[in-house]
């Protein structure tokens, strides 16, 4: 997420793939910390950062920058050992990059008007997406595809995974979506999923379900994936329309939040649901006795019916101002999930969320992430003993929801989709001629992450 509306030093924010970690990009650097535990893990000065984009828990990142020098381009992309502070191989391009997404198995870059996909491991280039419409803000999402610590010890996952690319079409301003497989090179579905265009997208872990949210920012739509048929609405309140600045699953497709420019976080809580009958109507989610009744009552009426609302909310006093926030959830289900809020103004909030009974998230603690940062007021605590400081925390208020308005519902499309492998390849074993500090660094990634990056070629990028 790229910050604004503060002038700190900032310039991006983003979560690892499981939000246990958090980087900035700033105009000095970047640095990476952990979340929980909340620590320093990199302070890497140096060249801006417009767009950092971790891999898992491990040290290799990718850095685009904010200028014009070489060090600093926004138009190229480093692949680098953010703990060795080493470059490994980069890539430029005749347009600014302005999003870059990575999983265990691919790396995208997004530019304006094309997209560029590559093989992790080698960073071979493997597909251009090209001519697709205009879009200025690089929006686009990717599946985590994060394994479980019970899968990386040997036991096999019985979850299915797509690796799906989504991206939006805005020419007719409607929100379409298109959908394709980075797995397989071959077009997905294309899901009309608004009636205004997308401003956002994100793929839950297992890239089964795709969450879009449009200009309007009132409705968050679902969909199954690989069919692209509607699975949930869910709906902010019930008046005023808000730009959405992030959407985020947590690892187990259970909870799903959202942050915008009002200043309530929404989350919803999903329940195992079957993908909509084939006519699509939204009737078939009510009861028997609203089923009846939805028949004589206008469109408009019968989805807002069928809408559902947030679970649970965080209210913070302390705000954003609207300016833009990252959302992410962690931690373990069901007693220990917390909604982590990353604002422009260079502060992380964790919020404790009662899985059982939702409503307002409980305010755990909040910390600086820049030097420029303000730290939460904190009222003065006298300690008794000198030694023992208990973290610094910030009592807070509730506000009222942000209500919003409701569109027309639009028709939804389908098309199937392949599902993605579930093991990586082996890493090839470089030959001793051709060893050099790149190799060593895609060593030490290849201890902490399973199918770990092979070697990367530092030639011939893309046109």
């Amino acid at each position: 997420m790229k910050t604004s509306g503060v002038d700190n030093g900032l310039q991006s924010i983003s979560f690892n793939q499981d939000c246990s970690r958090v980087a900035v990009g700033t105009k000095e650097g970047t640095r990476t910390y952990s979340c929980i535990p909340f620590e320093l893990l990199n302070d890497n000065f140096g060249a801006d950062a417009a767009i950092v984009a971790m891999h898992y828990s491990t040290d290799l990142a990718a850095h685009v920058g904010a200028g014009e020098t070489a060090a600093s381009s926004q138009r190229c992309l480093r692949l680098i050992n953010s703990r060795k502070q080493k470059e490994i191989t980069r890539r430029n391009y005749q347009e600014a990059i302005l999003n870059v997404l990575l999983n265990r198995h691919r790396v995208v870059v997004v530019l304006e008007k094309t997209i560029y996909i590559y093989e992790l491991k080698s960073m071979d280039h493997l597909h251009t997406i090209e001519e697709i419409p205009s879009n200025p803000a690089g929006i686009a999402a990717l599946p985590t595809l994060n394994i479980p610590p019970e899968a990386q010890v040997g036991q096999d996952s019985a979850t299915k995974k797509f690796n799906f690319l989504a991206y939006p079409n805005n020419s007719a301003e409607k929100g379409v979506v298109h959908v394709y497989d980075v797995q397989n090179l071959r077009a997905g579905p294309v899901i009309d999923a608004h009636n205004t265009r997308i401003a956002c997208l994100s793929f839950n872990n297992d890239g089964t379900l795709l969450a879009t949210a449009s200009t309007k920012g009132t409705v968050f739509r679902l969909f199954s994936m690989p069919t692209g048929q509607r699975v949930y609405e869910f709906r902010r309140s019930v008046a005023t329309n808000a730009m959405i600045y992030s959407m985020a699953f947590d690892m187990t497709s259970k909870l799903f939040c959202v942050s915008s420019d009002k200043p309530t976080i929404h989350v919803f809580k999903l329940d195992e649901r079957e993908a909509p009958a084939a006519d699509g109507s939204w009737s078939s989610y009510l009861t028997s006795t609203m089923q009846s009744a939805a028949a004589y009552l206008p469109t408009g009426v019968t989805d807002l019916l069928a809408q559902e609302r947030s679970f649970a909310q965080i209210n913070p006093k302390h705000g954003h101002n609207g300016n833009p926030t990252l959302c992410g959830i962690c931690g373990s289900w069901p007693d220990d999930i917390y909604v982590l809020v990353a604002t422009s103004e260079g502060i992380l909030y964790r919020y404790n969320v009662n899985t059982e009974q939702g409503g307002e998230c409980t305010y755990d603690i909040a910390y600086p992430l820049c030097d420029a940062a303000e730290p939460p007021v904190v009222p003065p605590v006298a300690p008794t003993d000198a030694t023992t400081l208990s973290p610094p925390t910030v009592p807070l208020e509730d506000t009222a929801g942000d209500p919003a308005d409701t569109p027309p519902k639009p028709e939804d499309t389908s098309a199937l989709g392949t599902e993605a492998t579930a093991a990586d390849a082996q890493a090839p074993t470089a030959d001793d001629h051709t060893a050099s500090l790149h190799d060593e660094v895609m060593q030490h990634v290849d201890r902490d992450v399973e199918g770990p990056v092979a070697d990367a070629e530092t030639s011939s990028p893309p046109e």
